[in-house]
């Protein structure tokens, strides 16, 4: 791991990687985000190269998942108000009845 910092980008992705040991010589990663397996697809292969060759087993198998995460949507002040006024269609009566613009 020491030589990893030298490679603060794989790093940090290796850190927030869940890793495990499955049946049948496989190491099971999951990513939390498609940015952070594409960050370790380049060097990839190398990693699992060097692995193979200091445990001396070459029968190692690699699987990945990616995580699937919740996105956050930014919504501007008409959307909020959009959303309120679907909730509660008398927003809109109100607005009217003291001319309020958006």
């Amino acid at each position: 791991m020491e030589t990893l910092k030298n490679q603060p980008v794989l790093y940090s992705v290796l850190n927030t990687t869940q890793c495990s040991v499955k049946p049948n010589h496989t190491i099971f990663f999951e990513f939390p985000s498609n940015s952070a397996y594409d960050e370790f697809e380049h060097l990839r292969e190398d990693i699992f190269q060097k692995l193979k060759k200091e445990v001396n087993n070459y029968s190692i198998n690699f699987k990945y998942q990616i995580k699937e995460t919740q996105r956050t949507i930014l919504l501007t002040d008409k959307d909020k108000y959009e959303k309120m006024v679907k909730e509660n269609p008398l927003l809109e009566k109100l607005r009217n009845d003291f001319r309020l613009d958006f």
